[in-house]
């Protein structure tokens, strides 16, 4: 979870949508 978490907020500065859309197909499983 914590590499997730970190790799979210990694991504969300260059990809802030597609990071958005990763999380939620995540979230919803």
């Amino acid at each position: 979870a914590d590499a997730i978490l970190l790799g979210a907020e990694t991504l969300r500065g260059l990809y802030p949508v597609e990071t958005i859309s990763i999380v939620g197909k995540i979230c919803s499983e």
